[in-house]
């Protein structure tokens, strides 16, 4: 389209780092009538929608991150052995496999909860979509470091 271009590319910048992102230029850009999507002066509303349902992604992301950490715990536990015997059958190592355990079902409920709820044609849903992040990319940073 005349009058738009994509301008340097952002390569610092926290999040979906693997995504390209650029700036967009728009210098005496004229748009038809008919490519309008949705009114005028409302973009700030529809950016807003898009972030509540990237966050949703993003925690959906945490919950296969999670599940992929405590296979790969379970299996660790499993294989090593100290002082004769497997790692899983000590008290401590039950312990933290339990609880990780725990986290990780309490987190995939919360995601699929707040997946089923959101309305794709109306924003709103941003506490939820806010707080399932923040669980889920906290709880996947926690098992999987």
């Amino acid at each position: 389209m005349e009058g738009y271009s994509a301008g340097q590319k952002i390569e610092d910048k926290l999040g979906m780092r693997a995504s390209t992102t650029a700036e967009l230029v728009f210098e005496n850009c004229v748009v038809p009538s008919e490519n309008i999507v949705g009114m005028p002066g409302e973009s700030k509303i529809h950016l807003m929608r898009n972030l509540e349902h990237e966050r949703v992604a993003l925690a959906a992301m945490s919950v296969g991150i999670s599940r992929r950490c405590l296979a790969d715990m379970n299996s660790y536990a499993s294989e090593r052995e100290a002082f004769g015997k497997q790692i899983r059958n000590f008290g401590q190592i039950q312990r933290h496999i339990g609880e990780s355990w725990a986290d990780y079902r309490a987190m995939r409920a919360y995601v699929y909860d707040t997946a089923r709820q959101i309305d794709l044609s109306k924003a709103g849903q941003r506490l939820d979509s806010d707080g399932v992040k923040l669980f889920a990319t906290t709880v996947a940073r926690e098992y999987s470091g």
